[in-house]
């Protein structure tokens, strides 16, 4: 006989431990406690049960149907097993499906977990370039708190500077109240110190103008000095250019009535001894460059008019003096009705400077041959003399000098018997046209 319990549906053994209710229903006591816990009645029959009216039973089993009990209980668990086997096959298929959903949702979480990851990233280089703003923001509040600093530093110190401006350009009453006001020891120090500079730069700047006033006053009461000399001079100069102007002025009249009387006596025909030591006079007093002296034509005219003919200046390194020698005459006499005053200075010097030697030899033809020391002074005298300028003034001309050499004379022999000679002839044909006209046309 199997008797199975009806909680658990296995085969009650021997050795098994077996309640019986009121109701006389047998169960395993394990599984009897079990279904107690749950519920107070019986599983079978549902009447109230209580752990107090449980009864034991104890079973004997006869041996010679062990085989048998052996049969029933291996196809009781064989049954056990391919029950168990199902629910495990259940399970496998319900924990394979939710293997699958799981690994799908793996997947989608491993999906996911890489949009993190990339969020992730992507979140750490938003707040990399976070950082890196705020430390930009950071440092721009600081040069922005530096720069306010520096604000504040420049406003105080245009504030000292205005102060000590109006300290030093304002008034004293100005420059009272600014002392009086500031209570900062750094700023008062600051000003005493610019003042003091100021002050002694003032000092310095007064001291140079009054060097320079000095200089200027001295300098201007030099240039009145210079002025005073200057006027003076300028008088001086203003009246010798008026004497020499009267002086010349003179001359010239003088000249062109002494030109016209000759020119007169030499168309009359009337020449004598006095009419040729006038002209030798007039001659070696005239400061007119005979080398220069326009020609007279004797077929067109007899005499000059020196109102249209125009003569240049005289040059004196090429002027000479011409003088008409006679060879029956040899001293010349200073009977010229020339007056020293209308001479003027330059004709008193050419008369000291010639001299009156009657020892000299002269021709209308050749001129003399001075001696080495002659030469140096004559042409010492006439590069330091003023000479007539023929348009109413003097003028001195600066001469290059020039080396003289030395000339022998000719033997005084051969020099007598020529000036012999030509006095003999000038005595044979002396005509009153012909002196005159020889006078004027030596150039």
């Amino acid at each position: 006989m199997h008797i199975t319990c009806v909680i658990c549906s296995d085969l009650f053994a021997p050795s098994a431990d077996i309640y019986s209710t009121q109701c006389g229903h047998i169960f395993h006591f394990t599984c009897l406690l079990q279904w107690m816990e749950n519920s107070k009645t019986c599983p079978q029959c549902r009447n109230k049960v209580s752990s107090k009216n449980l009864i034991r039973l104890f079973v004997n089993v006869a041996t010679s149907q062990g085989l048998e009990a052996d049969v029933t209980l291996l196809q009781h668990k064989l049954d056990g097993v391919e029950f168990t086997m199902k629910l495990k096959d259940q399970e496998i298929k319900a924990l394979a499906v939710k293997n699958q959903e799981t690994m799908k949702q793996n997947k989608s979480l491993r999906h996911h977990t890489k949009e993190l990851e990339h969020g992730e990233k992507r979140f750490e280089s938003i707040i990399a370039a976070q950082k890196e703003q705020i430390k930009y923001f950071k440092d721009q509040v600081q040069n922005y708190d530096r720069l306010r600093e520096e604000n504040v530093r420049l406003k105080n110190e245009m504030k000292s500077l205005d102060q000590i401006q109006i300290a030093l350009g304002g008034t004293r009453q100005q420059a009272e109240d600014i002392i009086r006001n500031e209570n900062s020891i750094e700023s008062l120090g600051l000003l005493a110190s610019i003042l003091k500079k100021s002050l002694l730069d003032s000092d310095s700047r007064k001291n140079l103008l009054q060097t320079e006033l000095r200089k200027s006053k001295n300098e201007l009461t030099r240039i009145k000095r210079q002025e005073a000399d200057l006027r003076c001079e300028y008088e001086s100069i203003k009246q010798q250019f008026e004497s020499l102007k009267r002086n010349s002025e003179k001359e010239v009249a003088f000249l062109k009535d002494k030109f016209s009387q000759l020119a007169s006596k030499a168309t009359q025909g009337t020449v004598n001894e006095s009419f040729n030591n006038s002209i030798r006079r007039l001659i070696k007093e005239s400061p007119v460059n005979f080398h220069r002296t326009p020609v007279c034509n004797r077929s067109s005219q007899d005499f000059i008019d020196l109102d249209d003919c125009v003569t240049p200046p005289c040059s004196g390194a090429s002027q000479s003096v011409i003088e008409i020698n006679d060879s029956s005459h040899g001293d010349i006499a200073d009977d010229s009705p020339l007056p020293a005053s209308s001479m003027g200075m330059f004709g008193i010097q050419r008369a000291k400077m010639l001299g009156t030697d009657t020892s000299s030899k002269f021709s209308i033809f050749k001129s003399k041959q001075p001696s080495f020391s002659e030469s140096t002074s004559s042409n010492k005298l006439k590069s330091n003399s003023v000479t007539y300028d023929g348009l109413g003034g003097s003028s001195k001309e600066d001469i290059f000098p020039t080396p003289m050499g030395v000339k022998r004379s000719r033997p005084l022999k051969i020099t007598s018997s020529k000036l012999k000679k030509l006095s003999a002839d000038a005595g044979r044909s002396r005509k009153p046209a012909s002196v005159f006209t020889n006078f004027l046309d030596l150039s």
